[in-house]
Order: C-alpha cells, then structure tokens, then sequence
C-alpha cells in the first residue's frame, strides 16, 4: 500500500529541533487506517530476521557484489 502524498513539508530540517504541532485529528486517521491495514487478509508470510540471515547466504553463494563497497 502506498499513495503519493503532495503536501508541504512540516519541518525544512533532516532532523526535528522542535516539537510539531499537530492536529488531534491526525492521530484518528492514522489509527482508523492502520485497523483498516490490519483486517485486510493477506497470504504473505513474515520471517524473522535471524531466518534471513541464515537462508541469504547460501542462496548469494559464489555470486560477487558489484558496485562501490
């Protein structure tokens, strides 16, 4: 899931110096979705990743890395 979001940048800095004000209402529409994200059904399966860690390599066997280090 993903959209465009086209509105203005609350803060100009990389990093917070301040706190933000915003609005109560935010907070709502960011739970009323994440329920929403969290009802839909999915087939997808989560891994952990110490599974990862241990399935990645043996399938990256003997392939080279390419680019900058």
């Amino acid at each position: 899931m993903s959209a465009f979001v086209d509105e203005t940048l609350l803060s100009p800095a990389l990093v917070l110096g301040d706190e933000l004000d915003l609005p109560g209402a935010l907070f709502e529409t960011i739970r009323m979705n994440l329920s929403a994200i969290a009802a839909t059904p999915t087939d997808r399966v989560a891994v952990r990743q110490a599974w990862i860690s241990r399935a990645v390599p043996g399938c990256t066997a003997g392939i080279r890395r390419r680019g900058p280090s």
